[in-house]
């Protein structure tokens, strides 16, 4: 055990010593890294500059109400997202729709958020081409409709008071429609503070700008694994025959190995997550910086497999680089799995880096789910105990 000990203790010298050597190799590595998450985050900007449904609106309604409902609704992210407005007299709407300007015409009649609030059927009127359907007017249309059924919503809570009042007799109907204007005008309004927020996109449940710095935190460890393939590399049969003379197991050597180098990238990591935290570029969690050191020991377990199917340092390190832009790639780090056939999909899926990336980009939000944290522990238990029965068998061989 004493001699076991004072292994770990080498180790961890040899790995604190190789710092400067680490540091150096990271940031030009960094460097390499960004680059590429600048690429993907322009990759999908791309995709937002697809022009969005031109829309030509008419106002004939110069009422409060409805202005602060069609304001409200120009500025919602989804409606923003998706169509561009201009308000225009309804002659020039008309012209624009048939030289194809606009895809879609909103009349808006008078008297229409009043007529609405007191329960009369009044709707605004929906002109589309009648030249051709595009894709995009039938997306409009969808979306009008989906919109249309809060107002369904409002006349038939009007019509129920209505009924209920006179029903029971009770002289109360102007006051019951006056407070259900109001809440239901509130409601429609603050829609956002009864409902949570779901982000829906290529890159899931992140920003592009989370998935694409979780994906480069990822390449950067994985690329600085092979900057250390001087403590990672297979050791000389006469090194290992030593040690195991005095008692010092084949797995006890690799447990060193493994630690020591994660240590080192595990400290780096609380240095810059804490940096992060001050300038609140990421949400704190209690679990981040364990959630942290089980990816760092995922992503290193890799590259100690590597080396030690290698045999040596420069066809280590000549695999490790091959090794990771593939398993990057088929891990939808470099383009979202949205974009990768259903095949490419299935294989990733069985690569650590999906889940190391995942796990790090629940480490950039806040929210660690324990079922990632396990899932990247398995694949470095399992990936340690074939690094194991690996070298025995080699060293058996030899």
């Amino acid at each position: 055990m004493k001699k076991t000990f004072a292994l770990y203790k080498m180790w961890f010298k040899l790995a604190i010593k190789r710092i400067p050597v680490v540091l150096a190799g990271t940031v030009v590595l960094a460097a390499f890294a960004a680059g590429a998450a600048f690429a993907g985050v322009k990759l999908l900007d791309s995709k937002d500059a697809v022009e969005k449904i031109p829309v030509a609106l008419v106002i004939n309604d110069d009422n409060t109400y409805t202005q602060m409902a069609i304001s409200y609704l120009l500025e919602e992210e989804t409606v923003k997202e998706t169509c561009t407005f201009t308000q225009m007299a309804e002659a020039d709407a008309q012209e624009a729709l048939k030289t194809g300007e606009v895809s879609a015409v909103i009349v808006i009649p008078e008297h229409f958020m009043v007529s609405v609030l007191y329960g009369e059927d009044v709707t605004a009127q929906l002109i589309l081409s009648e030249t051709e359907m595009t894709a995009q007017s039938k997306i409009f249309q969808k979306m009008i409709q989906s919109g249309a059924m809060d107002l369904i919503t409002a006349q038939s809570a009007i019509y129920a008071v209505d009924d209920l009042c006179r029903t029971a007799g009770i002289d109360a109907v102007s006051e019951s429609e006056e407070y259900l204007n109001f809440h239901l005008l509130m409601y429609a309004l603050r829609r956002n503070t009864y409902f949570g927020k779901q982000t829906i996109s290529d890159t899931g449940d992140l920003t592009a700008a989370q998935f694409y710095t979780a994906g480069g935190i990822v390449l950067l460890l994985m690329l600085a694994g092979i900057t250390c393939g001087e403590l990672l590399k297979k050791e000389k049969q006469g090194y290992t025959l030593a040690l195991y003379r005095v008692g010092v197991k084949t797995h006890s050597l690799l447990t060193a190995k493994l630690l020591s180098v994660s240590a080192v990238y595990i400290g780096i990591f609380t240095v810059l997550y804490l940096a992060a935290l001050l300038r609140k570029a990421v949400v704190f969690s209690a679990a981040a910086l364990p959630a942290a050191a089980v990816m760092i020991l995922a992503v290193f377990t890799v590259h100690l497999l590597i080396f030690q199917i290698a045999g040596n340092r420069l066809t280590g390190t000549l695999a490790g680089f091959l090794v990771t832009i593939v398993m990057m790639f088929l891990s939808g780090n470099f383009i979202p799995a949205s974009f990768l056939p259903e095949l490419v999909n299935d294989i990733g899926n069985f690569m650590p880096t999906k889940w190391i990336t995942a796990l790090c980009g629940q480490i950039l939000t806040g929210e660690i789910l324990w079922q990632t944290v396990s899932a990247c522990l398995a694949s470095a238990v399992w990936m340690f105990c074939v690094t194991v029965g690996i070298s025995s068998w080699t060293q058996k061989q030899e």
